[in-house]
């Protein structure tokens, strides 16, 4: 028996998380940018995930704000999918439906800005 889950609590939570770690995320980096005195910031293409990964994990605060603000971009996706398979438990195909339909956009939409950006 699969138990019940609240899928508003569970939609609530994920948005709380999504945007606590991404202001947490910008904190730290601007944090790491004041320790070191203010240089000017390395210029990174948001879209290059790679790049902003390896620059977060080497601790560079350019790196660190631009993960903060994936992660808060990321955010609605990621609802938006707990809102999918919340809907895919509760066998309401409707809601799954329309949830599949939004993802979908919300996919098409990123990516295809992140490839007119990179042309």
């Amino acid at each position: 028996m699969i138990p019940k889950i609240d899928l508003y609590r569970a939609i609530g939570s994920s948005l709380r998380a999504g945007v606590l770690l991404a202001c947490l995320l910008c904190a730290i980096g601007l944090l790491f940018w004041a320790a070191a005195g203010y240089p000017v910031p390395t210029l990174i293409s948001a879209s290059n995930i790679v790049t902003v990964f390896q620059l977060a994990v080497t601790a560079n605060f350019t790196g660190i704000i631009y993960l903060g603000i994936l992660v808060l971009i990321a955010t609605p996706v990621f609802r938006v999918i707990v809102s999918a398979i919340g809907f895919s438990i509760e066998k309401d195909r409707q809601y799954l439906i329309i949830s599949l339909a939004v993802l979908g956009m919300l996919l098409l939409g990123i990516f295809s800005g992140s490839v007119a950006y990179m042309s």
